[in-house]
Parts: structure tokens; C-alpha cells; sequence
């Protein structure tokens, strides 16, 4: 198996269990940053905004997002839906009634995360974004589980992995939803999970 292929695995198990966390607390994914960071919409007619780009260039979709027409309107009066703008899919709003806003959109969400690379390009780290670091064990066991799974390779081994990932996120569960509860659980560094360097093996089993 080429180190890309581990990687997509990586990443692949990685969108499952952030969106498994966003469906059931998204709160605990919130970013926990200084206002300045939080992240704004953008426009080129102040009518139609959107989330932006990721590093691909692929359209941001944030789970949950919160839209706020200032930085003093965190966290307590966000925009309502339907009211002050309609969705436009999951990738931007459109603010109703053919108005326009000429004032700058924040939003706070959870984004998908980027995927693992074990590779730093810019600001980008290449690693697993949940956080404690330790709770990225989460990531290799589905990974592993769904690979022994892949053509009936190890069917009891999956299950063993299975067996050892539901025990482990009830208790990560517990974690997130007590000392993460005002989000911080999703970053984009820290400690890579089996990935040392540039083009390093990651395993997953």
C-alpha cells in the first residue's frame, strides 16, 4: 500500500468521525479563536455571500454554521434563517428579498477538516486536526477497521477494531462534551497521529 493511499484512508476515517461528532455536539468543534480570526463570508454583489475556498480550491460547506453581522454579536445574536437570509445549498446565503448588505458577514462552524498528508505546505501542517491529540486514536482504528474489511480481508480483526473504537468514543465523547464544550475540539495542528515527517508511512494497523 502507497503512503497516499494510507493517507486517504486516514482522511476518509477522519470526515466520518468529525461528522459523527457535528450530528451528535457540534458545539465542541466550534474554533476557539481571537475574534479577529474568526472567518468572514464573502461577496462580490452584497447579496449573494459564500464560505469561501479551502486549500484545493473546493467550496467550504461549514456544519452548523452561525451567521453574525459583527464581532459583538458573538455568540448571543446571530442572524435568523429565513429572516435575515436564505441558504443557498451548503455552500453560501443569499441575503432575501433582493436587498443588499454592504457590512461585513462572520461565521462560526464547523468546517471539514483538511486532509491528513503528513506533508507542511504554508500554514497547512498536513496532520489530524482533533484535539486532545490523544483522541486521534479514533482515526486509525476506523481506518484499520475499514480496511481489513475491504474484500473480507480480516472480518474478525475489523471486529475487534470496531469493538475497541465504540468503547474508546464513548469515552472521548465524554471528553469533548465536558471540557470542550465551548468547542476547541478541531484544529488545524498540533501532533500527527504515526506521521513523523515529510512522506512518512502512517499506520493504520
Amino acid at each position: 500500500m502507497t503512503n497516499a493511499s494510507k493517507f486517504q484512508r486516514l482522511s476518509e476515517a477522519q470526515n466520518e468521525i468529525v461528522a459523527d461528532i457535528a450530528g451528535r455536539f457540534p458545539r465542541v468543534l466550534y474554533p476557539v479563536v481571537a475574534y479577529g480570526s474568526i472567518p468572514t463570508l464573502t461577496t462580490t454583489d452584497s447579496q449573494l455571500f459564500t464560505f469561501g475556498t479551502d486549500s484545493n480550491g473546493y467550496a467550504i460547506s461549514p456544519m452548523g454554521a452561525s451567521i453574525y453581522p459583527s464581532l459583538n454579536a458573538i455568540p448571543n445574536r446571530p442572524w435568523v434563517r429565513g429572516r435575515d437570509y436564505i441558504p443557498v445549498g451548503a455552500t453560501g446565503i443569499r441575503i432575501p428579498n433582493n436587498n443588499t448588505y454592504s457590512g461585513t458577514l462572520y461565521y462560526v462552524g464547523v468546517t471539514p477538516p483538511q486532509d491528513i498528508t503528513g506533508v507542511v505546505v504554508g500554514s497547512y501542517s498536513g496532520q489530524p486536526s482533533l484535539f486532545p491529540e490523544a483522541s486521534r486514536e479514533l482515526i486509525a482504528l476506523k481506518a484499520g477497521a475499514r480496511f481489513l474489511e475491504e474484500g473480507n480481508r480480516n472480518l474478525e480483526g475489523a471486529d475487534r477494531l470496531h469493538a475497541q473504537y465504540d468503547k474508546r468514543w464513548k469515552e472521548w465523547a465524554l471528553t469533548w462534551r465536558t471540557q470542550y464544550k465551548d468547542g476547541g475540539a478541531m484544529g488545524m495542528t498540533g501532533l500527527g497521529l504515526a506521521v513523523t515527517g515529510q512522506y512518512q508511512t502512517a499506520t493504520i494497523i
